[in-house]
């Protein structure tokens, strides 16, 4: 199977640039942050920092580059410009899997004769993704080498560098750090003076079982070109989208509001809606003076009908303050299933739990991660140290 990579060098960073030019509107070197609960870690930064990787801890960023700008991530929003990059792929080659953000693999197999050989294949792949991206073509018969060959291939439009069957020789002088795993296994790689791929691929594959365990054998054959994963085609989520330009530019909440109840109308006057619900909401717009704006709402239910949806919509946005006069606004609706009903228990203390549960995967589909709640549990009671009685502990159903 030949798999070709798509890849778009630092693409959260570029998608960002091309939303707001403030990212740029400095002499720095930016690093886009991306923060889990307490941890702020990595997630892009400016190609002329060195000695960064994505996931790396942002103080230890930090203490490699001075001097740099740090802007939070926008995760929702390079997730949907890299889906739009992903759905003009699949116009191209109908198996094309979303490996990460500016990254994806396709099954080119029997395509050239197509596209009328190799260069019109690749020229009908990059004409679909938009000039601004710098997108890079590895191809290979594995994703692997194709993604390491993809790094180091030229930003020329319709080049790209293509991979022998037996891809060791060509990946022995990389650096470890392009291998598909946590920026922690790197460093312990470096710790071990392994610094290439070529090193590691040296190694008998016990050593590094018994330092990391099942990672330990994939870094091995990785390194040796190894690489029997197969392409898991992505499936486009079903969406709606629905648009109005405002007559003057606004900040009123109540003018916003207006505006959304009547893209809701268009949305569920919809053939695609009838029958089904929806799970979340997105609104986006530009103001006037020049920056987006973006809210994604999770329903707690899904929302089969527009005064539902346009409820939910209504408490999530009481308590937002607008960046400027918006001039138009979007809205898009995704998570679309069938209608469903449910039947409550006749017990309260099940119904509590349930609606508790509901609440809780409301606020992880809010959130993006699981809620930081914790539960008191009681342990030694009998003991004469507080400390030891109860503990806190986190809270599961």
């Amino acid at each position: 199977m030949k798999i070709a990579c798509v890849f778009i060098p630092h693409f959260p960073l570029s998608a960002e640039i091309l939303r707001q030019s403030r990212c740029i509107g400095t002499d720095k070197s930016v690093i886009l942050v991306n923060s889990h609960a307490s941890r702020r870690v990595v997630l892009d930064f400016s190609s002329d920092l060195a000695g960064l990787t994505t996931g790396m801890p942002i103080q230890a960023a930090l203490s490699r580059c001075k001097s740099v700008a740090l802007i939070e991530s926008d995760m929702p929003y390079y997730q949907d410009v890299f889906a739009h990059i992903l759905e003009s792929l699949e116009k191209v080659v109908p198996a094309v899997e979303d490996a990460s953000l500016g990254n994806a693999y396709l099954d080119i197999g029997g395509l050239d004769e197509i596209y009328g050989g190799r260069d019109g294949l690749l020229k009908a792949i990059l004409d679909v993704i938009p000039v601004a991206f710098k997108s890079q073509i590895g191809i290979a018969q594995g994703k692997f080498p194709a993604y390491v060959a993809a790094t180091s291939a030229p930003a020329c439009r319709g080049q790209a560098i293509e991979v022998d069957a037996d891809a060791r020789d060509f990946l022995k002088d990389y650096s470890v750090d392009v291998l598909p795993v946590s920026w922690k296994v790197i460093e312990r790689l470096r710790s071990f003076g392994l610094e290439k791929l070529g090193q590691v691929a040296a190694l008998p594959v016990g050593p590094l079982q018994a330092q990391f365990g099942k990672d330990g054998q994939e870094i091995w054959r990785l390194a040796r070109g190894i690489d029997s994963r197969p392409l898991l085609p992505h499936r486009s989520a079903e969406s709606i989208a629905e648009y109005l330009d405002f007559s003057a530019p606004t900040a009123t909440l109540e003018v916003v509001l207006m505006a959304v109840e009547s893209l809701l109308s268009r949305a569920f006057s919809r053939p695609l809606l009838t029958g089904r619900c929806v799970r979340w909401a997105t609104l986006s717009g530009r103001t006037s003076n020049g920056l987006d704006w973006q809210r994604r709402i999770a329903f707690k239910e899904p929302a089969g009908s527009k005064a539902r949806a346009l409820f939910a919509i209504k408490s999530s946005l009481e308590p937002v303050t607008l960046p400027g006069p918006l001039e138009d606004l979007g809205l898009f609706l995704s998570g679309l299933a069938g209608e469903a009903g449910r039947q409550e228990s006749l017990f309260l203390n099940i119904r509590q739990k349930q609606q508790l549960t509901e609440a809780l995967q409301q606020l992880e589909a809010r959130l993006g991660k699981k809620p930081p709640i914790f539960q008191v549990r009681s342990l030694e009671t009998w003991s004469r140290i507080p400390e030891r009685r109860q503990a806190l502990t986190p809270f599961s159903l």
